[in-house]
């Protein structure tokens, strides 16, 4: 498992477009899913918390799937 300090800097670039795709309908899964993430509870609070960083924002490394 990595730990919670690198998952928090891997995700703060992309907060913003994490935020967007979760307003859009996306799950926490599919979105961890892109970052090849371990457990969706550690994804969460990298998110929840990668914003007290300032990093430039960039849009996901790739689009996660959509549920049917």
């Amino acid at each position: 498992m990595q730990e919670p300090q690198r998952l928090i800097a891997k995700v703060a670039p992309y907060i913003d477009d994490i935020n967007t795709h979760r307003n859009l309908g996306y799950t926490w899964q599919e979105l961890a899913d892109v970052f090849d993430s371990p457990p969706l509870v550690s994804f969460k609070y990298a998110v929840k918390y990668g914003t007290k960083y300032n990093a430039e924002q960039l849009p996901l490394p790739s689009s996660p799937h959509r549920r049917k």
